[in-house]
């Protein structure tokens, strides 16, 4: 009888290192993708970045000016900033393609 729960406590220990081994795996697995997506939406938004022009739809609007690191945007129908504004200057590096992030406008 010993020898069966000797046998038995083996086989668990076995088990637990395997799932801690898929856990572990899944995990780092999980990681690389987070990190190839965001490589990938980095590459996307520089793109787009450099591609700046008159009338292209952003995170924060459409683009109606550029003017150096700043990007002119008309925000979407229906919004507008506290003072009423519904055009605003938005960083360069802040703007992504409209699905992107969240807008930042200041």
């Amino acid at each position: 009888m010993a020898v069966n729960t000797g046998r038995a406590n083996e086989m668990r220990l076995s088990l637990r290192i395997i799932d801690a081994k898929l856990v572990q795996d899944t995990t780092l697995l999980l990681a690389a993708e987070d990190r190839d997506r965001q490589v990938l939406r980095a590459d996307l938004s520089a793109r787009q970045q450099s591609a700046l022009a008159l009338g292209i739809q952003t995170n924060c609007g459409m683009v109606i000016g550029l003017n150096g690191p700043l990007v002119e945007v008309q925000l979407p129908s229906g919004m507008s900033l506290r003072n009423g504004s519904t055009r605003v200057f938005v960083r360069r590096d802040q703007i992504d393609t409209p699905e992107g992030a969240r807008c930042k406008a200041e």
